[in-house]
């Protein structure tokens, strides 16, 4: 498998964790997982990803905008492409994530289709690859 579909999936709800899992692997990604902030860091530390999906609210601390501004402030991850997961419609949530270094923000629904999600993962990583990654399917 290539190093350049690894994925760290950072989401406190478990149904939501399991199947954003199931469409990775099925797409061909690598997938590590955390439901919270500190375990998240923690995970994409030991096993450097190529991407990050980041819940917006986490229990406890770090909050998702937090794991955000800490990943962007690292010198090893401040290019990491992070895309946002969040059922809150705040503009003022999606701004606060954007002005912190968040590639894109994806609201959560029940509508939510696998492909756009892969097809926003292989957005995010077109523009932040120098080389042009191999798009998932």
């Amino acid at each position: 498998m290539s190093d350049s579909h690894k994925i760290v999936i950072v989401e406190d709800e478990a149904p939501v964790r399991a199947l954003l899992h199931d469409v990775l692997l099925h797409a061909g990604m690598e997938v590590r997982m955390a439901a919270d902030g500190a375990k998240g860091l923690a995970v994409i530390e030991e096993w450097p990803p190529d991407h990050v999906l980041l819940d917006h609210e986490l229990p406890g601390g770090p909050t998702g905008l937090d794991v955000c501004r800490n990943l962007r402030a690292g010198p090893a991850t401040a290019h990491l492409p992070i895309i946002v997961l969040t059922g809150e419609m705040s503009e003022d949530v999606e701004l606060s994530f954007l002005e912190a270094g968040a590639d894109d923000y994806i609201r959560k629904s029940r509508r939510l289709k696998s492909a756009v999600l892969v097809g926003r993962i292989n957005a995010v990583l077109r523009r932040t690859r120098p080389s042009g990654p191999e798009v998932i399917q």
